[in-house]
């Protein structure tokens, strides 16, 4: 990345980069499992549904851990409801994640979208002690949820399909034409990083703290050709600011 990286707008992924809900998934999954006897949920499944909405979470689980005709997408999403309802209010920001928030949208006033997964009902839940408490929720331009209509039929990450209704929501907002290229996105899952990429903006991945820097995850060093197509950083509170032309328009 030769000089400064202009970038007009920031699109962030949530579970897991800005607040600390992989782990209650992890948990959950874990319980879950238990109750078929299998053992706890491990990092290899993990890394393939990280960012995958529910359904496509649930058809990897059930081949991944053999229990096809075993238990119906219905069931499972109700077990999976009753080990995290009450944990979702117990989320909180992961390290960085506040004060790199104020920084871009209060000091740079650069506008941000959230791109996530979560279907709405838990947006709500997950965000209470976090975004909607320090009022950070409102200075994002654009929310694009997991339940979204247009993300329907197999268009959910790793397509880019929501990073392209995160820069379309900002863009019609704001009346601006910011282009993909101008574009920061933040993420933590691997399959948002190809959604991210594929969407043509720069990734910054930010992988769980148990996972960083490991040998045996190769995209760690593979995934990006160079630094203008992304790179991996252990926290936000990491993040090189002084390469980027964060600009207020």
């Amino acid at each position: 990345m030769e000089g400064k990286k202009v970038i007009k707008c920031c699109l962030f992924d949530m579970d897991g980069l800005l607040i600390n809900t992989e782990d209650i998934y992890t948990l959950s999954t874990t319980k879950l499992l238990a109750e078929y006897g299998k053992p706890a949920m491990s990092w290899d499944f993990k890394m393939q549904v990280m960012g995958l909405p529910g359904p496509e979470v649930f058809k990897k689980f059930i081949d991944y851990y053999d229990l096809k005709g075993k238990i119906t997408y219905e069931e499972y999403a109700q077990k999976q409801h009753f080990y995290q309802e009450k944990a979702w209010n117990e989320c909180d920001y992961l390290p960085g994640v506040q004060s790199f928030l104020k920084y871009l949208m209060e000091e740079k006033k650069v506008p941000c979208a959230i791109c996530t997964s979560s279907d709405d009902k838990k947006f709500q839940l997950k965000t209470i002690r976090n975004l909607k408490q320090d009022g950070m929720i409102d200075q994002f331009v654009h929310v694009i949820k997991g339940d979204d209509p247009r993300l329907a039929n197999g268009l959910g990450k790793p397509h880019p399909r929501i990073y392209e209704l995160g820069l379309a929501g900002i863009n019609e907002k704001l009346g601006l034409d910011i282009k993909p290229e101008e574009t920061l996105v933040f993420e933590d899952a691997l399959n948002g990083c190809k959604a991210g990429k594929a969407f043509g903006g720069t990734v910054c991945w930010i992988p769980h703290t148990e996972i960083f820097g490991k040998e045996e995850i190769p995209e760690f060093k593979t995934f990006f050709k160079d630094e203008n197509e992304g790179f991996v950083l252990q926290s936000m509170d990491k993040f090189p600011k002084h390469k980027f032309d964060f600009q207020n328009i």
